[in-house]
């Protein structure tokens, strides 16, 4: 049978932890951090996508519009911004 990955519960165990390691337990270091939530998902896709092209998988528009749960347009567009 087979099992499946969710990148997304280790994603999220990841980040907890390493708000940890760098808030602790001090609110100054909030202004610490750096993150543009906006460019996540594309920098995601563009990791996803761009593993599958380079070893010349078939299908890497299909497979990560599935493995992404969006529209393959999407896929397209992303790829069209790049």
């Amino acid at each position: 049978m087979k099992q499946n990955i969710d990148l997304n519960a280790e994603l999220r165990e990841w980040f907890g932890m390493r708000l940890s390691e760098v808030l602790g337990e001090n609110p100054e270091n909030r202004k610490t951090i750096v993150l543009d939530i906006r460019s996540v998902d594309a920098d995601i896709f563009r990791l996803l996508y761009d593993y599958q092209v380079q070893r010349q998988w078939p299908s890497a528009d299909a497979e990560t519009a599935d493995i992404l749960g969006v529209e393959r347009s999407t896929i397209w567009r992303w790829n069209k911004k790049k």
